[in-house]
């Protein structure tokens, strides 16, 4: 599994993103972990913060930066974090009301028509005739084959000028 994790009971035998990886144009990998049941390893040199739940136990491994032990089904075992900072909350992060509140917003963002001036061909979405001055997010209506079965595509973003502060941009399938 690649990408950010925000799970209850990790059952994973590697996640991660890798930081040289061509579709992860994250600044780093945010982790928060509640409990551990399975981890064989944790991928990448990516991580920016990984979060442990109350009664997940770790330390770091003495004499070796960058590496932490934790303890997974009663043994210790060994993992890089070369760039992460690990941290315990006290408390658990209620990860269905978290879900819950995103889909609030999800439904709130899925009114919007798209914005005025948005192209969408194919897998191009070009931004060339928008107004980027506002600062608003820009929403963006996309055909949900493209991200379906077999027809996942990568799309492209083309026409916010070089200098311009990057845009929020929402995509609606």
């Amino acid at each position: 599994m690649a990408g950010n994790v925000a799970i209850g009971n990790l059952n994973a035998g590697d996640f991660g993103t890798n930081k040289e990886a061509l579709t992860n144009l994250t600044i780093g990998d945010i982790h928060y972990i509640d409990s551990i049941v399975n981890l064989n390893q944790i991928n990448g040199e990516n991580h920016k913060l990984i979060i442990f739940g109350p009664d997940i136990k770790y330390r770091a491994k003495e004499n070796e930066p960058h590496r932490i032990e934790v303890l997974v089904d009663g043994e210790w075992k060994t993992f890089n974090v070369p760039y992460g900072h690990v941290l315990q909350t006290d408390q658990r992060l209620d990860i269905n009301a978290k879900l819950e509140e995103l889909g609030k917003k999800a439904d709130k963002w899925a009114e919007h028509e798209q914005t005025a001036g948005v192209e969408v061909k194919d897998n191009i979405i070009d931004l060339s005739q928008v107004d980027l001055s506002q600062n608003e997010p820009i929403y963006v209506t996309v055909n949900a084959d493209y991200i379906t079965g077999n027809n996942k595509h990568e799309f492209r973003i083309k026409g916010i000028p070089a200098g311009a502060l990057e845009p929020i941009i929402i995509l609606s399938f």
